[in-house]
């Protein structure tokens, strides 16, 4: 946030299903819950989806959905 704070969020080992996908994750991961880069509206669908990972140099993503690599 622009103040220096943020919202954390606190994923339980045997509650979250995403614990064990990030636990092996090797790189940095960058989790925003809003997904969209800061000034920009909310991603709304596929398209602005796919033109934020470009933007955001993400080649993976984690939804609700499923996993989505990006392929350019």
């Amino acid at each position: 946030h622009v103040d220096g704070s943020a919202r954390l969020q606190i994923l339980e080992k045997d509650i979250s299903p995403l614990y064990e996908i990030l636990e092996l994750a090797e790189d940095e991961i960058l989790l925003n819950t809003s997904f969209n880069i800061s000034g920009d509206p909310i991603v709304g669908d596929y398209f602005d989806c796919y033109v934020n990972m470009q933007r955001m140099g993400l080649e993976y993503l984690i939804t609700d959905k499923g996993l989505y690599k990006l392929i350019i």
